[in-house]
């Protein structure tokens, strides 16, 4: 016998690898609650994401600004880009994840490998495991920790 569940739950990851093959869905999107958001590039043209380290730097954060998206933490490694963070209206979240993949594949020639992806974390221990993540990758990025599997 399986237990029925008092409450409906949310979908709480969508895009990347997880569309393959599979129709279109609703991105969920939550405010105030942290978001991770994964930007995978193919790098055959460009080599690397970290040559543009800088520039990205700056579009980020003036589309993060232009949109009320909060960012938290940020790593821009070889072939992807990975975001913490939070917004307050799914109109503005919606604009962000449109326009800022438009802005860096028009300025630095990135294609990209998968639609973005995107999971919703709850407060308290799986948010700072998502910072302390981010965080890992942009120290493994730079040469400054090994690389982990």
């Amino acid at each position: 016998m399986k237990q029925q569940t008092l409450f409906k739950t949310q979908k709480t990851d969508f895009g990347g690898s997880l569309l393959l093959h599979k129709r279109r869905e609703k991105r969920p999107i939550a405010t105030k609650t942290l978001i991770h958001l994964v930007l995978k590039a193919e790098t055959s043209n460009i080599k690397s994401l970290l040559l543009y380290h800088a520039r990205i730097h700056k579009e980020i954060s003036k589309w993060s600004e232009k949109f009320s998206v909060r960012i938290f933490e940020k790593a821009i490694c070889g072939n992807h880009i990975h975001l913490s963070l939070m917004v307050f209206r799914p109109e503005d979240y919606k604009n962000f994840v449109r326009v800022l993949p438009g802005q860096l594949s028009q300025k630095f020639g990135v294609k990209w490998k998968l639609r973005p992806f995107t999971r919703l974390v709850k407060e308290g221990r799986a948010s700072v495991q998502l910072n302390n993540y981010v965080k890992m990758n942009r120290l493994e990025a730079f040469g400054l920790r090994p690389y982990r599997d």
